[in-house]
């Protein structure tokens, strides 16, 4: 199975309606997962090519895999995290973005994991006055694969999905 985040625009019930739509046309077969003001998870049995979809859908602001759900509890973000963040060519660029309401330990948590990960390259850690990045800023800083990550935090209740802005 793949777990998939949908960032949603401006006017959400328009961008889940569009996303549906999409589906519907294809030959994947998709469950619903979580659905939030700004954010839609789904299931699907097979692969899917976020670039090709993020061309075809006006209304969807980012879009990514999730790649762990765990608790909300910071040391445990964190770990999965520090896991998931690999150096290309000796440097690293990432940044976080948290949709919904972040918790007070965020703001410090990007600089918590840059110290830890300093010893094994170059890290550039992005960061925003929001508790979410940009598109604009995630694409000129270089956080979409290969070369960094922007690590999407999706609050539902007790647990976190973490995900990769693809």
């Amino acid at each position: 199975m793949h777990q998939y985040f949908f960032i949603l625009g401006r006017e959400p019930q328009l961008s889940v309606t569009e996303i549906w739509r999409w589906f519907s046309c294809q030959p994947v077969r998709v469950e619903h997962l979580a659905l939030t003001k700004t954010y839609l998870i789904v299931n699907t049995e097979t692969a899917l090519d976020l670039t090709l979809l993020q061309e075809q859908l006006g209304g969807m602001v980012k879009s990514g895999e999730v790649f762990a759900v765990t608790d909300n509890a910071e040391d445990k973000i964190a770990d999965v995290i520090l896991k998931k963040l690999v150096f290309n060519s000796g440097r690293l660029y990432f940044g976080f973005s948290w949709y919904g309401r972040a918790p007070a330990w965020f703001k410090n948590l990007g600089l918590k994991l840059k110290r830890a990960l300093k010893d094994q390259g170059r890290v550039r850690f992005v960061v925003s006055r929001e508790a979410t990045l940009s598109s604009v800023t995630v694409k000129k800083n270089h956080l979409l694969p290969p070369l960094g990550y922007e690590i999407v935090c999706l609050p539902d209740q007790e647990q976190v999905y973490l995900g990769q802005t693809i």
